[in-house]
């Protein structure tokens, strides 16, 4: 795993060499690792990326396409140098573990990609703001690799991660937004997202980062919405 993201970071913006396509491809052959954008296929259409529940082996895909998005996204909104020298995180033994040993029936990891390819993630779970109480969802990640931007894989994955909780019994549901990220507060608000006027500011150190985020709320209705059909 190790392998894969080293050499996402490496040729990041780049074309990859034949020598990185074929060390990978035998990554994949020996190891059963799911492989990123650009080591994936194209995304053509929805069979090229369905919706799935994340596996063992998409651990470091997942890392490296949040990575890649993270950059991109934030571009602009965080600053330059921090995004430069941002590592992989969460990184891949925590999609592992999430994938293989969910702590409930409420917390999920799904990618979009065929087995042995991602091009997005989505992870969900209980709450973790202690005040909205024991049976408020969470959507913690979503994040599309730029390649596969534009079509509708954040909407899919959005959509299994609110079915996913629904079949485990939340009907309302939260998630966190950067304020100045105003592409994804106009996704989620597409969707059907609403303010629910808590803001709360981030300080990184060392690097000295200061941002604000705001959440957001969608619900009630996901009860009784059923299993989800991946």
């Amino acid at each position: 795993m190790g392998e894969v993201l080293s050499t996402v970071r490496r040729v990041d913006r780049g074309e990859p060499s034949a020598a990185d396509r074929r060390t990978l491809a035998l990554a994949r052959r020996r190891f059963a690792v799911a492989l990123p954008p650009p080591f994936a296929s194209p995304v053509a259409d929805d069979a090229a990326a369905p919706v799935r529940p994340a596996l063992v082996g998409d651990g470091a895909a997942i890392a490296a396409v949040k990575w890649r998005a993270y950059r991109l996204a934030y571009r602009g909104v965080l600053p330059d140098a921090f995004l430069d020298e941002l590592g992989f995180h969460p990184g891949p033994a925590w999609w592992i573990d999430l994938a293989a040993h969910p702590a409930s029936a409420g917390h999920r990891a799904l990618v979009a990609g065929r087995p042995g390819e991602v091009h997005g993630a989505c992870a969900v779970g209980p709450n973790r703001d202690g005040e909205l109480g024991g049976r408020v969802g969470e959507v913690r990640q979503l994040y599309v690799d730029p390649t596969a931007a534009g079509r509708g894989l954040g909407r899919r994955l959005l959509d299994a991660g609110l079915e996913a909780l629904g079949a485990a019994g939340y009907d309302d549901v939260r998630l966190w937004v950067i304020s100045a990220n105003q592409r994804a507060r106009r996704f989620y608000e597409g969707q059907g997202w609403e303010e629910d006027g808590t803001t709360k500011r981030w300080v990184l150190e060392p690097e000295g980062v200061v941002f604000d985020e705001v959440r957001y709320r969608y619900g009630p209705g996901l009860r009784g919405v059923g299993a989800p059909s991946l």
